[in-house]
């Protein structure tokens, strides 16, 4: 599959070099990781001072990206892909290029990845050297000699006048090599809208001060969780190397063999089972046990697993000394994050396409919040989570009193009352909201992030079987049964709400 959107809103810095200069022509730009590549182009755009008048391409390994319709029959669409989808890691490389006749190759680097700073408008220029070369010029060589002549003017034209005047025509158009850092940063303010991605935190309040376990603790925790542990069981059986088919996958005999290993997928139902140990006794190729390739994919994206022309290694420190727990929370908080916003390759939840901000995306990480904001350890119940959410996502955000919402139930505490609160009508939610949530929460369960308590008798439960089974808890006049769930948020999943708020300047402080 595709690689999975990672919307995370970590900040990536990259170095962009011309390849070619000599002293090099560079720029040190931060951006987010969710955006997009189109809009990537535009940055460099900007960086460099071309005029947007020629094809463009990215290169990322073996992926090409351009505009829809564009330079290559086999290429993505740009419009598709994230910076943080095709630069996983610190050292990943890419290459921009830029009109296709003369054959401007950027060398793209990540140099780190952060949290964004609150208040800090992104795309945001550090530093750079070098003025760009003026468009059409004739290529990296020309412009190199551009440059010499402006250094040494002597040289202009050699005796030869009518070649003097054109050379010196093309050296006036070069640009100083000491750069007007407040002029790119205004340009890229004006071209991205003029207001900072990650201001404010849109208008939500601090969250409350929490206590988090070391981080020893918390990575140890993040390890024992299904996706990480099996992610790392697959990484550590590539070892030294396996052999790749053509479509950069594992051959189908390797992949018998790691499945039949490595315990995959183990709280799968025994029908689940069955008909997968025959999908993988007939495998005929990679795409015959997509789930096998959603977990390789993954794997990659995240670094763990670095793939070559044919083969396939564990990444180095895994081999050597064994991931620090920072890399380990830096891994489990990648797979949090796009558990939330979809699966690496597969269809956003929300209604916006993955965008954070939109749709059930935005109501869960409401609901998110909500059990951030709920004391350490509290069993919430599902529906009037999703009640107090659905009412508050009608309401402007600007306005949203977490606070408030849980003080009006006691926390969570009488439903009754709360429902009154937060939906302001007759108190029923929708199937179309409760659903998405009692799904996602079982979703983000599976990576540690919460707890889930079924509180439903096993004689309710199969009443409710062949019935909607996300219908409100608690409610006199709902008819017929309904599921009876509580979530409670684990020290893991209070670091990872607690991540995705400080990357969008959301105040999340710790208590001493």
């Amino acid at each position: 599959m595709a690689p999975r959107e990672l919307a995370d809103h970590r900040v990536y810095r990259l170095k962009i070099v011309l390849e070619g200069t000599e002293p090099p022509v560079w720029r040190l730009v931060e951006v987010p990781a969710d955006l997009g590549l189109s809009h990537l182009h535009l940055v460099i755009q900007v960086l460099l001072g071309w005029e947007h008048a020629h094809p463009h391409a990215f290169e990322f390994g073996r992926r090409r990206y351009s505009e829809a319709g564009g330079v290559g029959a086999g290429d993505l669409d740009e419009f598709e892909a994230m910076v943080g989808e095709v630069l996983s890691r610190k050292g990943s490389r890419g290459v921009y290029t830029y009109d296709f006749g003369d054959d401007w190759r950027h060398l793209i680097t990540v140099e780190a990845t952060g949290e964004a700073e609150p208040g800090t408008f992104y795309p945001r220029v550090l530093d750079g050297h070098g003025g760009g070369p003026p468009e059409g010029c004739g290529g990296v060589g020309a412009f190199e000699r551009l440059r010499r002549l402006r250094d040494h003017p002597e040289e202009l034209g050699r005796g030869d006048h009518s070649v003097a005047e054109e050379q010196l025509m093309w050296v006036e158009m070069l640009e100083p090599d000491e750069l007007d850092l407040a002029k790119i940063r205004e340009e890229l303010r004006e071209l991205f809208g003029g207001t900072a991605l990650h201001e404010g935190g849109g208008g939500l309040s601090p969250a409350r001060p929490v206590t988090l376990p070391p981080e020893e603790e918390l990575a140890a925790a993040a390890l024992e969780t299904s996706p990480l542990r099996e992610l790392l069981a697959l990484t550590r059986w590539v070892s030294y190397g396996i052999k790749l088919t053509g479509t950069g996958v594992p051959r189908p005999a390797d992949i018998r063999a790691a499945v039949g290993r490595l315990d995959l997928w183990p709280h799968a139902c025994e029908a689940e089972a069955e008909e997968r140990a025959e999908r993988v006794r007939k495998l005929r190729s990679g795409r015959d046990l997509p789930e096998f390739l959603d977990l390789w994919d993954t794997a990659v994206a995240l670094g763990l697993i670095e793939v070559g022309s044919a083969r396939a290694y564990t990444c180095a420190e895994l081999l050597v000394s064994g991931p620090t727990p920072g890399r380990v929370l830096e891994w489990w908080t990648e797979l949090f994050g796009s558990t939330i916003e979809g699966s690496f390759g597969g269809e956003g939840t929300g209604s916006g396409g993955g965008d954070p901000l939109c749709g059930e995306v935005e109501l869960f990480y409401l609901a998110l919040r909500m059990l951030y904001e709920a004391p350490d350890g509290f069993e919430a119940d599902l529906a009037y989570l999703g009640r107090t959410v659905a009412a508050g996502a009608e309401a402007d955000l600007e306005d949203l009193d977490l606070a408030g919402d849980l003080a009006a139930a006691e926390v969570f505490g009488d439903t009754g009352a709360a429902s009154e609160h937060a939906a302001g009508h007759d108190g029923f939610l929708s199937e179309s909201v409760l659903e998405p949530l009692y799904l996602m929460m079982h979703e983000v369960a599976e990576v540690g992030a919460v707890r889930l308590v079924d509180a439903t008798s096993a004689e309710v439960r199969e009443a409710v079987l062949d019935q909607n089974p996300f219908g409100p808890s608690n409610r006199s006049d709902q008819p017929g049964p309904a599921i009876d769930c509580l979530a409670v948020l684990t020290p893991l999943g209070r670091y990872g709400v607690r991540q995705y708020l400080l990357a969008t300047g959301i105040p999340a402080p710790l208590t001493e």
